[in-house]
């Protein structure tokens, strides 16, 4: 460079006007010889050599450059070589800082434009910044310091190395190029170790910057991506803000439930602790990945999303928050007790996660549940506006759940619909609930027929179906057949059953269906009612037990047209049982029954149908007897109608036998009597009697009404 020039050559001219005027002096004063100084020439081609160097180049703003060496040599073509504790000098100015440079030798170009260092260079710049190589150029137009081997830096608490480096001066920046590697201290006693193919630092401005093959050991954290770019907190060398670009993976070296596994996505921004070292947060977007470790080893939770904000706890050794968004998917580990669990949504949060659980999250906007692989084979789907979720081992165990919002539960055959639903993990239940004001009653669909309520509980062992409050089912129709039920042959095995009740009990391993609180079963004008009901989908037998108030049909042969007659028969009693192998209705306690025999009232009355289940084939009754058809009342302690030929038996202490004449009404007493439909005789124990030696007597209300 020219400011290499003129104070070299001035120099040089003014050396030589010197040395000429000596020697002229002592020529002509003949002075007394003096013992001269001996410069051993090292290097022959060096016009001049001298011990002791020491050259300033100055510009208008002052002293620039300065190079001091123990000897210099000055060659034909102008270039300089100096030796032997070389210090170079480049002063600071407002618009850059000032660097030293120390060598064993330094060569100046013929331009005096360049210098160029070897064997134990030093640089020592902006202060604190120190650098050891063995070669090194600065280029004055460029104000750059290039170090062309492996070279070694240190500024506080940072440490970096690199196969080639340049330093430029007026930026007080460092360009790291080939096997980059950077070293930062953090709070305490963490570091962080950062190796790339090539990298920025430019602690002055607050950043570093990192590309290709990125490899980070931090605390614990091992991170790889393309790219990285570390913000630094001012006036230090530790880490504020990391930015990880172009597919980031990050593990974790911690197995404790709930402790990061690892971590994924695109882009992933790290935000660290105002002391540094210790992550606060991480930012992950574009294909997020977070996998956790769970209480058992290997089998840890993970979830993905579009984008996912983490929230580390104080010391950094574990999670402390969780929100993701976006295609949100929970995967979670299948057990020996429990079945492969996904649940994917809009929406994640996670408040708190210490490992030791239970943990709180929340799903929101689509939210579907999955499971698969239990030790039941259960296959379960719910679907649902949001999920509550309580689980633990860091997140690896759900232990219950509660859904809201349009809530749609499938477990196999099973349908569940309704606003809430709480899903009992432990008790392998779910309990479907209305909203609290003014929400739909759920629903539930199985494959013999769906059940309405305020509350419905489904056990998914049986299955077990329980339901309170205005409960309204359907049973049976073409469904019920399907699936192997059998109903009363006293309904229409194709046309669906009505039931509601306060309460119902399904047990899916018995075949059982119970309705209590008011139960009301009908089809069509057949109706059962009672305080409980008992349905037996096994067998079809069907018990009723309270305040029973039956309609049913059945058909007798009319003995007068002998035509097939169907009606509908009404019963009441405390209790009732249909048998449906046996093809026989029982009504116990306060029994009453008015059919195809008449108006019967007992203790106890058995109604035996034919193979049918329609067509009457006998009627039995026990214990304080009364039977009222038109015109008669017959009353004894057991009485047995046969509709084949109408015939009537009636025991007592005695049987009576009363019958209604146009004078009024006549009684016939007996220990059996025996009668017929269409006959007017009436046989006396086993012996016919003449109805006029029969004593008259005065009508029972029965006959007056």
């Amino acid at each position: 460079m020219a400011f290499w020039r003129h104070p070299l050559r001035i120099g040089l001219a003014l050396v030589v006007v010197g040395v000429s005027a000596a020697v002229f002096l002592n020529l002509r004063q003949r002075a007394e010889p003096v013992q001269a100084v001996v410069v051993q020439r090292t290097d022959p081609d060096a016009i001049i050599q001298t011990r002791g160097s020491d050259v300033v180049q100055a510009d208008a703003f002052g002293d620039n450059i300065r190079v001091v060496a123990a000897q210099q040599m000055t060659y034909a073509g102008g270039g300089l070589r100096m030796t032997d504790g070389v210090e170079v000098t480049v002063e600071a100015r407002d618009d850059r800082d000032g660097f030293v440079l120390r060598s064993r030798t330094a060569t100046v170009d013929a331009g005096k434009t360049e210098l160029s260092l070897s064997g134990d260079v030093r640089l020592v710049a902006g202060g604190d910044l120190e650098a050891s190589t063995e070669s090194a150029q600065y280029t004055e137009s460029e104000g750059v310091v290039r170090m062309p081997g492996a070279a070694t830096f240190v500024r506080g608490d940072m440490e970096a190395s690199a196969a080639r480096s340049v330093y430029d001066r007026s930026a007080d920046l460092l360009q790291l190029h080939s096997r980059a590697a950077v070293t930062l201290a953090g709070a305490g006693e963490t570091t962080t170790t950062i190796g790339s193919d090539s990298a920025t630092v430019a602690q002055a401005d607050g950043y570093m910057a990192f590309e290709g093959g990125v490899s980070i050991d931090a605390g614990g954290l091992l991170m790889e991506a393309a790219r990285a770019h570390a913000d630094l907190i001012p006036d230090s060398s530790r880490i504020k803000a990391l930015a990880l670009g172009d597919g980031v993976q990050i593990a974790g070296s911690e197995s404790g439930a709930g402790q990061l596994r690892t971590m994924a996505a695109a882009d992933i921004e790290l935000a660290y602790s105002e002391e540094g070292g210790a992550i606060e947060q991480a930012t992950l977007t574009g294909g997020a990945r977070l996998a956790l470790a769970g209480s058992v080893p290997d089998r840890g939770s993970e979830i993905g999303a579009a984008s996912m904000e983490i929230g580390f706890v104080a010391d950094g050794d574990g999670i402390g928050g969780l929100t993701a968004r976006d295609d949100v998917a929970l995967q979670l580990p299948a057990a020996e007790s429990s079945a492969e669990q996904r649940i994917e949504a809009d929406a994640l949060e996670v408040d708190g996660l210490s490992g030791d659980g239970p943990e709180e999250a929340r799903f929101t906007g689509g939210v579907e549940y999955r499971e698969r692989g239990a030790a039941d084979g259960a296959s379960r789907v719910a679907r649902a506006e949001e999920l509550e979720a309580t689980l633990a081992g860091g997140l690896s165990s759900l232990e219950a759940a509660t859904f809201r919002g349009g809530v749609t539960f499938e477990d196999g055959g099973i349908v569940g619909q309704g606003d809430a639903a709480h899903y009992l993990i432990a008790d392998n239940a779910v309990e479907l609930v209305a909203a609290e004001e003014e929400g739909q009653a759920p629903r539930v669909v199985y494959e013999r027929g769906s059940v309405r309520a305020e509350t419905l509980r489904i056990g998914f062992s049986g299955p077990q179906i329980g339901a309170q409050g205005g409960v309204e089912s359907v049973l049976g129709g073409a469904a019920g057949e399907d699936a192997g039920a059998e109903y009363p042959g006293l309904v229409d095995a194709v046309e669906p059953l009505l039931v509601t009740a306060s309460q119902l009990v399904y047990d899916g391993a018995e075949q059982l269906v119970m309705y209590a609180g008011g139960a009301h079963l009908w089809q069509g004008d057949t109706t059962f009612r009672g305080e409980t009901l008992v349905l037996d989908e096994a067998t079809g037998n069907l018990l009723i037990d309270g305040a029973v108030q039956t309609r049913f049909s059945m058909s007798r042969l009319n003995q007068e047209t002998e035509e097939v007659e169907t009606s509908l028969a009404t019963g009441s009693a405390e209790a009732m049982r249909y048998e449906q192998e046996l093809h026989r209705v029982t009504f116990a306690g306060a029994a009453h029954l008015d059919g195809p025999q008449g108006d019967l009232q007992a203790d106890h009355i058995r109604v035996q149908l034919q193979p049918d289940d329609l067509t009457l084939d006998r009627v039995t009754a026990s214990g304080s007897v009364t039977l009222l058809i038109p015109g008669r009342v017959v009353s004894g302690d057991r009485l047995v109608y046969h509709d084949a030929g109408g015939r009537y038996e009636i025991e007592g202490r005695p049987a009576t036998f009363v019958e209604q004449v146009d004078e009024g009404c006549r009684e016939t007493l007996g220990r059996t009597l025996t009668f017929f439909t269409t006959a007017n005789d009436v046989s006396v124990d086993g012996q016919s009697q003449v109805r006029t030696a029969t004593a008259s007597v005065a009508c029972p209300a029965q006959l007056l009404n």
